[in-house]
């Protein structure tokens, strides 16, 4: 069985052609909350024309991406 208390980290980096594009898809992404038990932390940026996805989760059985 898996040790509970590890935690998983995943970064992604999606470019689109204009910045206004990548503000579009961080504003449809921000109003899916995540689920209070799974212990994830997010954190969505627009950096220029690229939206950078940063998840933190503690019990890898509650992952979603």
């Amino acid at each position: 069985m898996a040790d509970a208390t590890k935690e998983l980290k995943l970064e992604i980096s999606v470019p689109f052609a204009t910045e206004s594009e990548a503000q579009i898809a961080l504003n449809s992404l921000s109003v899916d909350p995540e689920p209070k038990r799974g212990g994830v932390k997010k954190e969505l940026v627009v950096k220029s024309n690229v939206l950078l996805c940063k998840k933190v989760q503690e019990y890898k059985m509650y992952a979603r991406i």
